[in-house]
This record gives structure tokens, C-alpha cells and sequence, in this order.
């Protein structure tokens, strides 16, 4: 048996004051000889734009990500996209999120974002369709804030405070959520040696299947040193698991 493979693609890129962006598509054409005949097609898709709404402040961020999954790790799959089988499945992502950064110089510089994203399972164009894998996995949607305020660089004394909330809302089933807030300190010992302090709470997620919105705290504490070439960090902390 033997494998013929046609792959057209495109790779642009583009860059002004107002806007810039990449994307990144190829399609997989396959045709099969011998034990197995036959033809398939595949498609990628790796694109990200960004618009500069307010310069220096306010920007509009989006990304489009498609290609082939496995969807069942437990289960028998071909390597790669050369024999897609029923447990592969297409998954499209997508993102759109606006955010604005403030520089308070020696206070430091902080971040607001919002995201708004899609994820969504297809099995067009995959072989055994009747075999469907797909069968209780749910489209989602995801929405999630973030906001940080980090102190400048370079400083003796650093600091930073972030707070992410994120929630997954399924087409079918319930909403799961996730949050933490955390805040950290650091001073800077020479030019490769850093000390290194944080401490936050996040959610609890309890075995009746409730959260406690930052429900349980967490701590670490260590050092980080660097060279031009190498970075080593070591932390040691406290972190519920369940």
C-alpha cells in the first residue's frame, strides 16, 4: 500500500499601526493505494489578529485555531492525519477578546482582559461516522476575565496582584468555574539571584460537586536565578488538591 499527499497552503503575515495579524492554512489531500483505496482531505488552520483600538491602551485581540483531535486517549488511534479514524474528530476554536493596558510608571503597569471563546466538534469527513465517539462531548463556550497589576522591572523590590476568573459553559450539562486571585513579592539579590514570595486563594471544589468561590488558600516561597544563557527556579509551597 502507499500514500499520495497534495498539501496547498498559505502563510501570511501582516504589520501596520492599526493591525496585525498571521495565518497559517494547509489542506491535506490523501490518496490511498493497495489494501486500502480511497481519498481523504484534512484542514489546518492556525490564524491571530490584533487591532489597535485606543494606541497604547485599547486592542481587540481574536484567534482561529481548526484542525484533528483525538477525541478518546483510552482507545486505538492513528498516528497524525494519514488514517483518521472514528476517534478523531475536527475542533474549531475561536477568540475574541478586548483588553487594555495602563502604565503608571513607578507603580507599575496593569492589565484588563476579557475573553469571549468557542470550541466546537465536528466529525465531517471523517471514515465510520456510525461510530460516533462524539456522542456526549459537548460544544463549549468559555468567558473569562483578567485583571494584573505588575510592578516595573529591573526594581530592587518587585511585586504583583492578579485576579482570573474563567467559566465553561457546556451546550449540554452544567457550567463548571474557576477563579483565583493571587499576590506576590520579590527582591532582587544581585543581577542573577531573585527571592521569590506568593500567596493567594483560589476555588474549592467540594465532592457533592459545589465550589467555594475562593474557597482555600495557597502559598510558595523560593528563589529563581538567572544568566543571559539559563534559568533555574525553585519553589516551595501549599496547594489544596482535593
Amino acid at each position: 500500500s502507499w500514500i499520495s499527499v497534495i498539501q496547498p497552503f498559505v502563510k501570511a503575515a501582516y504589520s501596520a499601526p492599526r493591525f496585525s495579524g498571521v495565518v497559517d492554512y494547509a489542506l491535506n489531500g490523501y490518496v490511498y493505494e493497495g489494501q486500502a483505496n480511497g481519498t481523504q482531505l484534512t484542514q489546518k488552520l492556525n490564524a491571530l489578529g490584533t487591532a489597535v483600538l485606543v494606541p497604547q491602551h485599547f486592542f481587540l485581540q481574536g484567534t482561529a485555531i481548526y484542525g484533528q483531535e483525538v477525541i478518546n486517549n483510552q482507545l486505538p488511534a492513528g498516528g497524525g492525519t494519514f488514517f483518521l479514524d472514528n476517534n478523531h474528530a475536527n475542533v474549531g476554536m475561536a477568540t475574541l477578546s478586548p483588553y487594555w493596558t495602563q502604565d503608571f510608571g513607578s507603580f507599575g503597569t496593569m492589565l484588563l482582559r476579557y475573553t469571549r471563546g468557542r470550541v466546537v466538534y465536528s466529525d465531517r469527513g471523517i471514515p465510520n461516522e456510525s461510530n460516533n465517539l462524539l456522542a456526549g462531548i459537548p460544544d463549549v463556550t468559555r468567558n473569562s476575565v483578567q485583571f494584573r497589576l505588575v510592578s516595573p522591572k529591573y526594581e530592587t523590590w518587585g511585586w504583583n496582584f492578579g485576579y482570573t476568573q474563567q467559566t465553561l459553559q457546556s451546550d449540554a450539562g452544567p457550567s463548571s468555574q474557576f477563579a483565583i486571585a493571587k499576590a506576590g513579592i520579590s527582591r532582587q539579590v544581585n543581577p542573577s539571584f531573585r527571592l521569590l514570595a506568593d500567596a493567594g486563594k483560589e476555588n474549592r471544589y467540594l465532592p457533592d460537586g459545589t465550589v467555594n468561590h475562593l474557597g482555600v488558600g495557597f502559598w510558595d516561597a523560593g528563589f529563581q536565578w538567572a544568566s543571559t544563557r539559563d534559568s533555574f527556579k525553585l519553589l516551595l509551597g501549599h496547594r489544596f488538591y482535593g
